[in-house]
């Protein structure tokens, strides 16, 4: 009988991974370039409940794997990915970060799981908020 959905696949007694970050992280590059460049066509909002009901799944007994939410990410997750990016989305007045503020998020999301601790990106952060209130005119804080 085939999967009914993506996350309908054997239960998996790996441990989290700890190595292979680079290897995770090829899996999930084509898709995201694919995405980045906003040719796939309509903006899947209209298709929610299709994305949605993939996702929609009850807590599971045991664990999925790594790959199987490598693939969850690549099927479901990316291409229905909003489009606030794209040239031409005029949506929303914020919009999604292009690939060094991305991959920036990404390195924060590894190296600095608890914000509140001191790390060079609070640093970072302070000094940008500040460089803003400098360009915006709003003195020294």
């Amino acid at each position: 009988m085939p999967p009914t959905s993506p996350f309908d696949r054997r239960p998996s007694t790996e441990a989290a991974m700890t190595t292979g970050l680079s290897a995770a992280v090829e899996q999930v590059l084509g898709p995201l370039e694919t995405f980045l460049r906003f040719e796939e066509g309509p903006d899947p909002t209209g298709r929610r409940s299709v994305w949605r009901a993939a996702l929609n799944e009850s807590l599971p007994r045991q664990g999925q794997g790594a790959q199987a939410v490598l693939d969850v990410l690549n099927e479901v997750v990316i291409p229905n990915g909003l489009r606030i990016g794209s040239p031409g989305f005029s949506g929303w007045i914020t919009t999604m970060p292009s690939v060094v503020p991305a991959v920036a998020g990404f390195v924060a999301s590894l190296v600095a799981a608890q914000r509140w601790y001191a790390w060079p990106g609070n640093f970072l952060e302070m000094q940008a908020l500040s460089w803003m209130g400098e360009m915006l005119e709003m003195g020294p804080h």
